[in-house]
C-alpha cells in the first residue's frame, strides 16, 4: 500500500479544483460576452428601426408642405441658424496628439437632404446631400467652411451659416443626414424645425404648414413659427436697445451734472453777492 503525504493529496485536490473553478469563469465570462453582443446587436437594431420610422415621419411632413401652392422647397433640421444654446462636440483628427482636444469644438446639425437649398446655402467644393445617400457602411457629411482639416466622410463644404448669433466668431460645423443619424454620435439629435421657403408671403400659407404636418400626426404640435426676417431683426434688437438704454443713462447723467454744476454755480454767485453786501454794511 503507497501512502501519499497529506500536504501532497491536499495541493492534488486544490489544484483540480482551481482548474474546475477556472474552466467555469471561462464559461461563464463567454456567456455573459455572447449575451452583451446580442444585446448591443439588438439594441443597435432597434435603435435604427426608430430613427427609420422618425426619418420617414419628418419626410412624410415636407411631402406635404412641398405639396402647397407657393412652397419652393421645405427642408428640416436639429436647431435652426441664429439659434443660442447649440449642442457642440470636441474632436480629435486622425495623427493629431490629445492634447488639441480641448481647443476644437464643432457644431454638430441633423438635417434633411432639401435643407440647403430651402436656404439657399452656398456650396463652395463638392456636393449636397442626395438621395443615394442613405445608411450605409460609410455614412456622409456636409462641413462648413471653418472646420479646416476633412473628418468623416466628406461631400462637400458649404459657405459658412451663422448658426448661434449675428456677432458671434464663425465656428466649425458639421452637418449630418438624418436617415444616417444612428451611425454618428449625435446624442439622438433630431430634425425638429422645419424650414420652408416661399414664392408668396409666408404668413400666406402658415395655416396650410400646419394642416400639412397634423395630416401626418394630428397630435404633432406646431409652434414658434417665425421668419428668419424676425429673427435677425430679434437678435439685432438688442443689442440696439442696450445701446439707446446706455444713450439714455448718458444723457441722464449729463443732464443731472448740468444741473449740479449750474446749482453750484448760482450758489456761488449768491453767496459772492451776500458777501458784497454783508461787506457794505460793515464798512
Amino acid at each position: 500500500m503507497v501512502m501519499k503525504p497529506l500536504r501532497e493529496e491536499i495541493a492534488g485536490k486544490t489544484q483540480m479544483a482551481l482548474v474546475v473553478l477556472l474552466f467555469t469563469s471561462a464559461a461563464l465570462m463567454l456567456i455573459a460576452c455572447v449575451n452583451l453582443a446580442n444585446l448591443l446587436i439588438s439594441r443597435g437594431t432597434a435603435r435604427g428601426r426608430e430613427v427609420a420610422v422618425r426619418a420617414a415621419f419628418v419626410n412624410a411632413e415636407l411631402e406635404s408642405i412641398l405639396a402647397i401652392p407657393g412652397v419652393v422647397h421645405a427642408g428640416a433640421i436639429s436647431r435652426i441658424p441664429l439659434t443660442p444654446a447649440d449642442p457642440a462636440s470636441f474632436y480629435l483628427l486622425a495623427g493629431q496628439s490629445e492634447d488639441r482636444i480641448p481647443q476644437q469644438v464643432a457644431l454638430f446639425r441633423v438635417v434633411t437632404r432639401d435643407y440647403f437649398p430651402t436656404i439657399e446655402a452656398r456650396l463652395r467644393e463638392g456636393r449636397f446631400f442626395e438621395i443615394s445617400d442613405r445608411r450605409s457602411a460609410s455614412p456622409v457629411a456636409v462641413v462648413n467652411e471653418s472646420f479646416a482639416s476633412y473628418w468623416y466622410t466628406i461631400i462637400g463644404i458649404v459657405k459658412q451659416i451663422r448658426e448661434v448669433s449675428i456677432a458671434e466668431e464663425l465656428r466649425p460645423a458639421v452637418y449630418l443626414l438624418h436617415e444616417q443619424a444612428d451611425q454618428w454620435v449625435t446624442k439622438g439629435a433630431q430634425p425638429s424645425w422645419i424650414v420652408v421657403r416661399t414664392a408668396v408671403e409666408p404668413a400666406s400659407i402658415v395655416s396650410a404648414v400646419r394642416q400639412a404636418i397634423w395630416s401626418v400626426d394630428k397630435n404633432q404640435p406646431v409652434w414658434r413659427v417665425q421668419t428668419f426676417e424676425e429673427i435677425v431683426h430679434r437678435q439685432l434688437s438688442t443689442p440696439r436697445q442696450s445701446t439707446a438704454l446706455m444713450s439714455a443713462f448718458a444723457l441722464l447723467a449729463l443732464l443731472l451734472a448740468s444741473i449740479g454744476l449750474r446749482s453750484a454755480l448760482l450758489h456761488r454767485d449768491t453767496a459772492h453777492k451776500r458777501g458784497r453786501r454783508a461787506y457794505g454794511v460793515r464798512r
